[in-house]
């Protein structure tokens, strides 16, 4: 406690309450009392304020019954909230495939799903031959890592001593043991290296023979959106879609709150091949430990269950903006190749088509869905 040079007067609130007797003004106004006694206190305080010719004077704060308010008698039994009538605006704010389907407003790259557990896994140092695909540890953070190793390597390179560097620095950058070196390297160059079919189911190309001049990575986009309701956009949407396909699913089950402002993304990879242009989204989710795992059907629910139709729909819109932009005579039905979900641990040349999910968008449902995010005055 401080006391200033009061102009006018200084109020001070003094009593017998606890720590006081360690006080300054415990030892000014009590200096011979030693322990805490409120009639000694009282007298002594009384004492001080009668021989100050006035200058002083006490007041005595005494106890007082706490007043309870009890409100007026009525006879109605029943009370209930007002109704709310008004209108509360929505402000703009940024959306994502992340915030329309698990709330969360980050703007980050949409990796693997944040809900997957995280797993370590503790091998001894000289075993190995238990170090693979299926044993690297699972979750966002595994996947983020091996997100990097695919965006910074060039495909079209044989230089083995190279991505051994890229991918021993990558794993340290991240937080795992350098030991999983060799069997990531034998991964990624056993997934760049089985070949990518389309609808047909005639071969169509490899990641390995793709460029650096072909290919955009981590390819990020803003559009507007004005007024996107799940509402709004199952009417859109469905009548244009196979009852039992993926997509149709997904965007039957959708809920999430209106937005208006703007859609957010990062595409993992945009390619170029033979004047199409392709989406490809890598996905590290641990399904299985065989073939089996990583077929059609069970890649359909995997899709359906973390939402990913969704997500590859809005990239498939981006892109098809994007082109619209940069290409003078673009046309969807020439230009638009589709969205492949290549589900990694799933995919090596000798297992065909495993691991791998491929979409692709009518124009006519990507024309529905854009005019469903802007209206149709715009």
């Amino acid at each position: 406690m401080a006391l200033t040079r009061a102009r006018e007067r200084c109020v001070i609130s003094w009593g017998h309450v606890d720590a006081a007797i360690g006080s300054a003004l415990f030892s000014l106004l009590h200096p011979e009392l030693e322990e805490l006694d409120r009639g000694e206190m009282l007298a002594q305080v009384r004492s001080l304020a009668a021989g100050s010719k006035g200058t002083i004077s006490l007041d005595i704060i005494e106890k007082k019954e706490p007043v309870i308010y009890k409100g007026v008698k009525s006879n109605k039994s029943k009370f209930a909230a007002k109704k709310f009538k008004r209108f509360i605006h929505q402000p703009w704010r940024i959306g994502s495939f992340s915030a329309l389907t698990g709330g969360h407003d980050a703007e980050l790259p949409d990796y693997d799903s944040p809900a997957s557990n995280e797993t370590v896994v503790t091998l001894e140092a000289n075993n190995a031959a238990a170090r693979d695909r299926f044993t690297f540890p699972r979750g966002a953070h595994a996947g983020t890592c091996l997100h990097a190793i695919f965006e910074h390597w060039d495909f079209a390179s044989d230089d083995h001593d190279a991505m051994q560097v890229l991918v021993s620095r990558t794993l340290l950058q991240y937080g795992f043991d350098e030991l999983w070196t060799a069997a990531v390297c034998r991964w990624v160059r056993e997934v760049i290296a089985t070949s990518l079919n389309n609808t047909s189911g005639k071969s169509f190309f490899k990641l390995a023979d793709l460029n650096q001049d072909q290919r955009l990575d981590e390819l990020s986009f803003y559009f507007p959106v004005t007024g996107l309701t799940v509402d709004g956009l199952q009417k859109c949407l469905l009548p244009l879609l196979n009852t039992e396909s993926p997509l149709a699913q997904v965007i039957s089950q959708l809920k999430f709150s209106s937005l208006s402002g703007f859609m957010k993304g990062f595409i993992d990879l945009v390619y170029e091949f033979q004047g199409r242009f392709y989406i490809v989204d890598y996905k590290s989710n641990w399904l299985g430990t065989s073939q089996g795992a990583y077929q059609q059907d069970v890649l359909d629910q995997a899709m359906i269950s973390h939402d990913y139709p969704l997500q590859y729909l809005i990239y498939s819109l981006a892109l098809h903006r994007y082109l619209r932009l940069r290409l003078s005579d673009y046309d969807p039905d020439v230009h638009f190749g589709g969205a492949y979900y290549l589900f990694i641990r799933g995919i090596q040349p000798k297992w065909g088509q495993s691991g791998i999910f491929f979409d692709r968008p009518s124009v006519q449902v990507l024309d529905a869905l854009d005019l469903c995010l802007t209206g149709p005055d715009k």
